[in-house]
């Protein structure tokens, strides 16, 4: 009879408390503590912490006389389970570069979810995570102001060897043992590409007039695909600039220049070359040109530009 009585009670109470867990939050019944929802970490051992409801009593696994259990997911795959009450945090150790959920649910003693499902999630990071630079950086002059002003990053670093990260632009270099990879009308040899992510239609002038060119350099300005593998020519194109219009030069020729080049948004790959193989070092500079849509303009920026501006 006491046997009968004790089974009946049992019974009574899986019913009552799987009633109890379904109709109570999920946050009531567990809680990550850590790490916190958007949380960036550093370190790729990281220690859970989790708080469960006392009235959920945490056991063995198919236990006869408790609610259930714990199982852990990270990134939707199973990494443990929890059978103590007296255990309130889990550690996960291994972890990659990147974004990652974390899942504890609490389940029947058999394993099977409730319903509803009784859990918490939280997203963290792991890594020492940067953001892509901004695209066409800029800075103004103003009544006792600077202004800040940029694109969205919009491609990355494509095909090319470096980024255009701004306007102006400015870099020194050589292309000495780059590989050429690039086909530079004429006759070419080893280059370097500077991938320039264009968001809004824009005019530049990329000079190489400078005293650190000193070798017969030659620009041309490309597209490619995804793959790198089919560059194309968007006939901007030169191999000499003006004669004698860069006396601060030592190359043999005047160094290359660019003016009035449109480009609509797009990526784009600015290609340093030289002629007849020719290599050196040299500087290249990428400034705006004409009147844009970026209406580089005095202070009308604040009107005309239509991008995040940001006043120190």
């Amino acid at each position: 009879m006491i046997t009968r009585m004790l089974k009946y009670l049992f019974i009574c109470n899986i019913i009552y408390c799987s009633v109890l867990v379904a109709q109570t939050s999920r946050d009531e019944v567990i809680q990550i503590t850590s790490p916190t929802d958007g949380e960036i970490l550093l370190e790729n051992q990281i220690i859970v912490t989790f708080e469960v409801a006392t009235f959920f009593q945490v056991d063995e696994q198919q236990c006869d006389y408790c609610d259930g259990y714990l199982k852990v997911f990270l990134d939707q795959d199973s990494i443990g389970v929890i059978t103590s009450a007296n255990q309130t945090s889990y550690t996960i150790s291994g972890l990659s570069a990147g974004t990652h959920f974390l899942e504890i649910e609490a389940v029947q003693p058999y394993g099977e979810s409730f319903d509803p499902m009784v859990n918490d999630t939280v997203s963290f990071i792991y890594g020492n995570v940067e953001g892509c630079p901004p695209e066409l950086l800029t800075v103004f002059g103003g009544n006792e102001e600077n202004i800040l002003s940029w694109t969205e990053p919009t491609g990355g670093s494509g095909c090319g060897d470096f980024v255009v990260t701004g306007l102006p632009f400015s870099d020194t270099g050589t292309n000495v043992g780059m590989g050429d990879e690039w086909p530079v009308s004429g006759t070419q040899g080893d280059d370097v590409a500077y991938t320039f992510n264009v968001s809004q239609t824009v005019t530049i002038t990329v000079d190489m007039c400078s005293e650190l060119t000193d070798y017969d350099c030659k620009l041309e300005i490309f597209t490619n695909d995804d793959d790198c593998l089919n560059p194309v020519s968007t006939s901007y194109y030169d191999d000499d600039g003006p004669f004698g219009s860069c006396p601060e030069s030592p190359a043999p020729y005047t160094p290359s220049l660019l003016e009035n080049v449109t480009l609509s948004p797009g990526q784009y790959y600015i290609v340093v070359d030289g002629f007849s193989g020719a290599t050196g070092n040299y500087e290249i500079n990428i400034t705006t040109s004409g009147r844009n849509d970026y209406s580089l303009i005095e202070n009308t920026i604040k009107t005309e530009w239509p991008l995040e501006e940001v006043k120190m």
